[in-house]
């Protein structure tokens, strides 16, 4: 599940981060991390055009933010413990593939949170392919 907020809404979105975040500030700072992803997605139904997004968690594992750096797009996304991933690995976004539509469906934050987005019953259905773009931590440079 997601929820997605265009420009219009965007100063009731961070206010609403803010909030949401506000008591897992110590928290947070280790479970923030930028991508640059170099096409457009969907989070749901919110479509996020290419660019740089910072990923944010909180107190409760489940709920994340996805935000564009320049505050234009925004996202919370309702995800699931995903165990498939075994090993630790590098932070990233997985997205699936279907045509020319890339659809968010695995956030990796680091080697002990990894989150699945559900997909829906119709994407799933659809045969797709597995893309991934790798994360930094915020503050340090990279692609």
């Amino acid at each position: 599940m997601w929820v997605g907020v265009n420009r219009a809404a965007g100063t009731v979105a961070a206010a609403a981060l803010a909030v949401m975040l506000s008591g897992a500030a110590p928290a947070l700072a280790q479970d923030q991390v930028t991508a640059n992803v170099p096409f457009p997605f969907m989070v749901g139904k919110t479509v996020m055009p290419a660019g740089v997004y910072v990923v944010s968690g909180g107190e409760d594992p489940a709920l994340l933010a996805i935000a564009s750096r320049d505050g234009s797009t925004f996202a919370f996304v309702l995800t699931v413990a995903d165990a498939s991933s075994g090993a630790v690995q590098q932070p990233q976004l997985v997205f699936r593939r279907i045509g020319d539509e890339y659809r968010l469906a695995r956030i990796v934050m680091g080697d002990d949170l990894t989150r699945a987005i559900p997909a829906s019953e119709e994407a799933s259905d659809r045969e797709a392919d597995r893309v991934s773009v790798l994360m930094h931590p915020v503050g340090r440079r990279g692609n």
